[in-house]
């Protein structure tokens, strides 16, 4: 019965917790425009949405398209129904090799360790042409439609006739004095994390069909664009060559450098279609009458200049211990859902960081739980301000916690340390301490509360499915009809078979006699071991993690309220045990948790779990020695 009861609250804890992953990772493939003539170009597009780790990435077979630039890695945040994301998206820039119906077949790619496939995309390419190639009564009516701006008959202001090409002047020259494509920056010295503007832009007195054939890749940079794709160009006005000309904005993007160094920030390339209209001089010039053999069309590339930014370390003098990487002016704020609660109920901290800064790379502060508190993974509400340079607002980390036992607690404060590059200096600011008063409660489960606490509302067929309880009733006792079954039949065949072998113990065959005697590896992980010799043992995983812990804290010299991965990791990096080993350890406390929420199935993979635990702390132990 006992088994029973397990399985149960296994699989209702999955089923709660099941929700968190609606925040998952997408990967999709988009062509803007998907309709274009064989001439012209499209920006082909794959985006990673709430991806972590890119293990691998496979384009589709882009044969029947020249590829003109790419791909060009982007790193975009967002906010969307106050939840946080990020998109990673590799572009391409493609041209057609001839019309007709193209299929893009969907990319691949490995992330966070799992396989992803995108939509794919189509493509109808026409046979009409640009305005370089058309016929020239088509390029009478092309030259009209350009300049009904600059001859319209309503007053406006005098307008630019460097279009009209007279006698003994050369297109190249006209073009070079009336058409410039620029890389502009705020400021080409910066330290790690603190913003640079970087705006491309057209300063033209000629009339112009332009496309941005390659768009800077911005490598070493976190970016945030502040043009909306599919905006207009923002137009204002500037001078070439000491002579007044409209500006048209083609991008512009705070870039915060992520390591120090001479970073090159990559020219970008655009191509135009340029009209010229040939006459003795202005005067002879109608444009509701122009004749084919007066209009000269001229198609030319431009490149901008690529410009060096020239990035500083952030200073060693001074960096607080707990400094994580903010760069800028902030402050902090802590709360608390509710100050007064059961041990039947979860809690939440609230920690909120305002300023200005790079605050899409904030991560959360680093907390003292007091005794007897167990925290769990923080979720992230952005309210960040992308116009404003560098970024403001708001980044909020909700932290869902237990409480063992009743009594009234005090939740330290919160420090955060950061760097701002006006002053130059560190800084650290805190939250005030808060207290809470703990009631016990009447011995009610906790795990479905914290599940909810940390579960992300979506749109869409999930709220329908949460506003019919019925349905999650029904597909709840299916899946725990199901696991009974499964788990009957694995028992009824691990009862047929031999007695669990014992596993062997590793032995440290290169301790000397000068050596400090290593842990008993055995010893370390008894209750493991004597749950692994019983066939009826379900709380493998539980007395796995409790005793691994329980060495880390004994080895690390921790608190039992240190004991989480991240602070683990962090004291075993502070006390120099060689990268290698601490990511093992990470790896493997982050795979006994996993299995504690997933419905338990005796196999072979107990015994290999059980022996890596015994050769990492016998490592671990090594280390010490």
């Amino acid at each position: 019965m006992h088994q029973l009861y397990t399985i149960v609250f296994l699989l209702l804890s999955l089923c709660t917790r099941s929700t968190k992953v609606l925040a998952q990772t997408k990967f999709t493939a988009t062509a803007t425009p998907s309709n274009i003539g064989k001439t012209e170009y499209f920006t082909y597009k794959l985006a990673i949405t709430n991806g972590n780790t890119i293990n691998a990435l496979n384009p589709p077979s882009l044969k029947d398209f020249n590829i003109i630039s790419g791909p060009d890695q982007m790193i975009e945040g967002n906010t969307i129904n106050n939840v946080s994301i990020q998109i990673i998206s590799f572009q391409y820039t493609l041209q057609p090799k001839k019309p007709g119906n193209f299929t893009i077949q969907p990319a691949t790619a490995t992330i966070d360790g799992k396989n992803y496939k995108t939509n794919s995309v189509n493509i109808t390419v026409s046979n009409k042409k640009t305005l370089n190639n058309n016929s020239n009564a088509n390029n009478v009516q092309n030259i009209q439609s350009l300049f009904d701006d600059a001859f319209s008959p309503q007053p406006v202001a005098e307008p630019y006739k460097d279009y009209i090409l007279k006698k003994n002047e050369t297109i190249p020259d006209k073009i070079k004095r009336n058409l410039q494509f620029k890389l502009e920056t705020n400021k080409t010295s910066c330290y790690v994390g603190e913003p640079i503007v970087a705006t491309y832009n057209i300063y033209t007195r000629l009339r112009t069909e332009t496309s941005l054939t390659k768009n800077p890749s911005f490598n070493g940079f976190s970016v945030i664009d502040m043009l909306r794709q599919n905006e207009p160009n923002p137009q204002s006005k500037g001078s070439i060559n000491g002579r007044p000309c409209d500006v048209y904005t083609l991008r512009k993007a705070q870039l915060y450098p992520l390591q120090a160094g001479a970073i090159e920030l990559e020219p970008a390339t655009i191509d135009n279609n340029i009209s010229f209209v040939k006459a003795e001089n202005e005067q002879d010039v109608n444009p509701y009458n122009i004749a084919s053999t007066d209009v000269v069309n001229e198609r030319i590339t431009i490149n901008t200049n690529p410009i060096t930014i020239n990035v500083k370390a952030l200073p060693e003098l001074g960096k607080p211990a707990n400094f994580n990487g903010a760069v800028g002016d902030f402050n902090i704020e802590t709360t608390v859902e509710k100050n007064t609660f059961s041990t039947d109920e979860a809690g939440k901290l609230i920690i909120t960081i305002n300023g200005t800064g790079n605050m899409q790379l904030l991560t959360s502060p680093t907390i003292n739980w007091p005794t007897g508190i167990e925290a769990f993974e923080p979720t992230v509400v952005d309210n960040i301000n992308n116009e404003t340079i560098p970024l403001s607002g708001s980044k909020t980390f909700e932290i869902p916690f237990s409480v063992n036992a009743s009594g009234s607690y005090i939740l330290p404060e919160v420090f955060f340390s950061y760097f701002n590059p006006s002053t130059a200096q560190y800084k650290t600011v805190s939250s005030k301490p808060i207290t809470i008063n703990i009631s016990k409660g009447d011995g009610k489960q906790l795990k479905n509360a914290l599940a909810q606490q940390q579960t992300v509302q979506q749109p869409g067929w999930w709220n329908y499915i949460f506003s019919h309880r019925w349905i999650i009733v029904l597909i709840v006792a299916c899946i725990i009809i199901i696991g009974i079954i499964i788990w009957f039949l694995k028992d009824a065949q691990q009862q047929k078979k031999a007695p669990a072998i014992k596993p062997n113990i590793i032995v440290n065959e290169t301790v000397t006699e000068t050596s400090k005697p290593i842990l008993n590896i055995e010893q370390a992980f008894a209750k493991t071991y004597q749950c692994l010799e019983r066939p009826d043992c379900v709380d493998f995983y539980v007395l796995l993690q409790m005793e691994l812990k329980q060495f880390l804290a004994t080895q690390l010299q921790l608190e039992p309220h240190q004991l989480n991965t991240k602070h683990i990791i962090a004291v075993m990096d502070q006390k120099g045990v060689s990268n290698q080993l601490t990511l093992e350890t990470q790896s493997l406390l982050n795979e006994i948790e996993q299995q504690l929420y997933t419905p338990f199935e005796r196999s072979d993979a107990l015994q290999q779990m059980y022996v890596r635990a015994q050769t990492l702390v016998q490592q671990i132990a090594k280390h010490f020695v």
